[in-house]
């Protein structure tokens, strides 16, 4: 009676990883030449909800922050719906909405199946070590066959207007979860030295760095910086001022003779993260005009509405579109975009992420920080994203794991 049982739960747990993957990276798009895109998002949404229902677990439910924001959107979203309708201006768009809902019931159905720290601190581990090769492939394959990789993807040969999450087109998205990803691996992973744990981070560093700069994303390199200096600061604070004096000249000699070389490269490469960021390449003015553009449309957008009420995620693109004569795009900011939709309700979703961010300091998770703000302050919808919720998911599994009995909760399943 015994083996039905262990058939079932390695069934599961495989079936977590395929559906988490799917949801995370939109593997869906990836595959929709082989199964129609929209049974495979059906089918992830099916098995998590499924998945959801079976193991549900009220104590490890109320304490994650992710369900009071999944709440928030559902409810808001549909009450301002429904004033639409009586207004009769509605016009449903239920991707966000489904695409939120989907990811939530997975990552509770995570923590209802990993009952113990150690099963969750396994997971995550795991979860992002897959993500971070699945990316790796498909970065390599992009880079190197972008013609072929938008016609297996999007059936388009112009790589910029495939935009699809997680792939190199889509650069701000798929440049944060490289960082992301480095950071969430090396918080898990159980180093057996401080060498070893340096080689690691250097590994993700040098690895990260040319990721990041052929995706184009100045975003992403920005986050770059901020995880290199992590490194740095904890690989020279201990030293004494002779030893700083002796690596910082020896750091100034490399530099100064990469310095010309990586120039000339930059300069053959406008489209890099770096030959954007600092040599102008690539459109990269034009692009923050038209950013500052979106800002100050949303801006425009929330005093026509006397900066008190939004249209919800599900009838928020023809609200928008209206207003802007279809000539702009989402505001580049997710706190606005979010405050667009949801007017002046969006304190209260401000206040879940401010405690997302002490749960994670509390916890020691000071640099997975930057993870929620760095997106938050320079993409639309991030908030919308897997990748956000996989954060959020992973802060709540830290601390509710690592507090449960000093908060008093029951949080095994």
């Amino acid at each position: 009676m015994s083996e039905p049982i262990k058939i079932v739960s390695k069934f599961e747990r495989i079936a977590m990883y395929l559906v988490g993957f799917s949801m995370v990276l939109n593997l869906f798009i990836l595959v929709s030449l082989v199964i129609p895109s929209v049974l495979i998002i059906l089918g992830s949404i099916g098995i998590s909800t499924f998945y959801f229902i079976k193991r549900f677990n009220k104590s490890d439910f109320v304490n994650q922050l992710i369900n009071w924001n999944l709440s928030f959107y559902i409810f808001f979203s549909l009450l301002f719906y429904f004033i639409a309708i009586l207004l009769k201006v509605a016009e449903p768009n239920f991707n966000d909405l489904i695409r939120v809902t989907g990811i939530s019931m997975y990552f509770n159905w995570v923590f209802f199946v990993c009952d113990t720290p150690e099963k969750i601190k396994s997971f995550f581990f795991k979860f992002s070590l897959g993500l971070y090769l699945i990316l790796l492939i498909q970065a390599i394959l992009e880079y190197n066959f972008p013609v072929e990789f938008g016609v297996l993807v999007a059936g388009i040969i112009t790589k910029i207007s495939i935009k699809v999450s997680t792939t190199l087109s889509d650069s701000n998205n798929f440049a944060d979860m490289i960082i992301i990803l480095s950071v969430i691996l090396m918080n898990l992973y159980n180093f057996k030295s401080s060498k070893q744990y340096r080689l690691a981070y250097l590994v993700l560093l040098f690895l990260g760095f040319p990721l990041v700069n052929i995706s184009g994303s100045r975003q992403g390199l920005i986050f770059w910086a901020i995880f290199f200096l992590w490194f740095l600061w904890g690989f020279v604070k201990d030293f004494s001022v002779k030893k700083l004096l002796q690596i910082g000249g020896t750091m100034a000699l490399l530099i100064s003779l990469a310095v010309p070389i990586l120039i000339s490269y930059f300069e053959e490469n406008p489209g890099s993260a770096v030959g954007r960021l600092f040599l102008g390449g690539a459109n990269s003015g034009e692009s923050t005009n038209s950013r500052w553009s979106t800002i100050e449309a949303g801006f425009e957008f929330i005093k026509s509405n006397y900066f008190i009420l939004g249209s919800g995620s599900i009838n928020f693109d023809k609200a928008w579109f209206d207003f802007t004569s279809n000539d702009t795009p989402l505001p580049h900011n997710s706190l606005l975009f979010l405050y667009c939709q949801y007017g002046i309700f969006t304190l209260v979703l401000v206040y879940f992420l401010f405690k997302s961010i002490q749960r994670a300091i509390k916890v020691r998770q000071v640099l997975i920080v930057f993870c929620l703000l760095i997106p938050f302050f320079f993409q639309p919808n991030y908030p919308y994203y897997g990748i956000s919720i996989f954060v959020i998911s992973y802060i709540d599994a830290c601390y509710l794991r690592q507090n449960e009995n000093e908060l008093g909760l029951e949080l095994i399943s």
